[in-house]
């Protein structure tokens, strides 16, 4: 008989657990030390901190921008032209309650590919084919009314189609949504993705409880999504492997292991450091001063992060 595999997936945190994550960012370290030979910090034990890595945190997401925009940029050149850049289009709908998010974006998310499947949502560059482009999750919040407002802000390379017609599309998709606004962007396809990415690393500045019920309701979602492109193209614009690549000779197929992570290099001689506390099990608390810091990430603005939600009173570290 089958047996499902048990999840090896972290369980979702609660909303106090969001908080007191963003309140502890930046105030424990990974340890890393040279045992190269040859090197003048020979011994040298370096620390590193960890970020929690969480949406709403304003710190941790200076390097989710980073990472987003390296990974989208090559799909983004191939949008439109210098004389014809995409579309940029936003999609709203009804503000919700902050425990209402989950369902209002998994509605919002199924509306837009709905919206996709119309007549009318077809491509520049391919005659006949659907669109395609990248769509980004914001959220905002009206601390006068206490509710939440979740859109999507969508970069594409649309055919022209009138914003009177694209509203009534998306009313249709999406019932009770009104306001859509299309424009063609500024600066380019590169600033597009700026000013796409932007909208999803922006720091939440919110109520912790508010706060906490946003993050708990959107982990492991996803924030930035592509459509459009093939599983193919979308392995070539990034430089992964695709099927073609692989040694299928004989009828058996090679595996592609992806290489493990390589650790932070040194600051003398530019080798790898070697680890000294377990993944996962960071030290909590600073290591001393013998201890330097590695000038690759500054702890300075990862412990700025969690001191901001301490002092607001954001919980208990």
């Amino acid at each position: 008989a089958w047996t499902r595999r048990p999840s090896t997936a972290p369980s979702r945190p609660s909303a106090v657990e969001i908080v007191g994550r963003l309140a502890r960012c930046g105030t424990t370290f990974d340890l890393w030390e040279c045992d190269r030979s040859g090197c003048a910090d020979l011994g040298a034990r370096f620390k590193d901190p960890v970020g929690c890595e969480l949406r709403p945190c304003v710190v941790c997401s200076k390097r989710r921008r980073r990472r987003l925009l390296r990974q989208y940029r090559p799909l983004v050149a191939s949008l439109g032209t210098a004389e014809r850049p995409p579309a940029f289009v936003t999609l709203t709908v009804p503000n919700v309650a902050p425990d209402d998010v989950e369902s209002a974006v998994v509605r919002l998310v199924a509306a837009f590919r709905e919206l996709r499947r119309r007549v009318g949502w077809t491509s520049r560059a391919v005659k006949g084919a659907g669109a395609r482009g990248l769509w980004a999750l914001e959220i905002t919040y009206n601390a006068e009314t206490g509710m939440v407002h979740p859109h999507l802000h969508v970069l594409v390379d649309l055919l022209y189609l009138p914003q009177a017609e694209l509203t009534r599309m998306w009313g249709e998709c999406y019932p009770g949504a009104l306001i859509v606004d299309i424009r063609r962007t500024r600066g380019g396809r590169w600033g597009a993705t700026r000013e796409l990415v932007k909208y999803v690393t922006k720091g939440w500045e919110l109520p912790a409880a508010v706060l906490g019920a946003i993050g708990s309701a959107l982990w492991r979602k996803r924030a930035v999504q592509t459509f459009g492109w093939s599983r193919a193209e979308l392995k070539a614009a990034r430089g992964v492997p695709g099927p073609s690549s692989l040694d299928t000779a004989g009828g058996s197929s090679q595996t592609h292991e992806a290489p493990l992570p390589k650790g932070p290099p040194c600051p003398t001689c530019h080798g790898e450091l070697s680890r000294r506390t377990a993944p996962g099990d960071p030290l909590r608390g600073d290591p001393g001063p013998d201890v330097r810091r590695l000038p690759r990430r500054s702890a300075d603005w990862l412990a700025e992060s969690g001191r901001r939600w301490r002092e607001r009173g954001g919980g208990a570290a």
